[in-house]
């Protein structure tokens, strides 16, 4: 008998809880993480320009920072450019995810081993939950 899978859940985190949100999800790099995401939207994200993200968490363990909704007609992100191969057009939430993965992925790349091994936890979190994304085949084919 195969054991059933329960969905993976999301919440986004209060105010009262956003101090913690960082260094509970990216530890010492939380700093140079958080950075690579903005950078990651100015270069992926059609239609960003700044404002106040919103931070997400996961029930398998996962955290992530979602955009503000674009002042585009669609409210959708297009995303593309020379990161990715992909043209695809995603939702605030769905282009969160996509720049954290960016993001954590330079982390691993430059961290020590200690660390990169707790950020490929987190890695794989997010990537699990993205699997279960309602835009997953977007997500899959922007960080491809």
């Amino acid at each position: 008998m195969t054991a059933k899978h329960e969905p993976i859940q999301v919440e986004t985190v209060g105010e009262e809880q956003r101090l913690a949100f960082m260094p509970k999800h990216f530890g010492k790099q939380m700093m140079q993480i958080e950075g690579n995401v903005y950078t990651f939207a100015d270069n992926l994200l059609e239609g960003y320009s700044g404002g106040y993200w919103e931070f997400r968490e996961t029930s398998n363990g996962a955290g992530y920072m979602a955009p503000p909704k674009p002042a585009t007609p669609t409210g959708l992100y297009r995303c593309g450019g020379p990161l990715t191969t992909a043209d695809v057009e995603l939702s605030p939430d769905a282009a969160g995810i996509v720049v954290t993965i960016f993001a954590l992925s330079l982390a691993i790349e430059r961290s020590d081993g200690l660390s990169s091994v707790w950020l490929i936890a987190k890695l794989d979190n997010l990537k699990d939950f993205s699997y279960e994304h309602a835009e997953s085949g977007a997500i899959l084919r922007a960080i491809d």
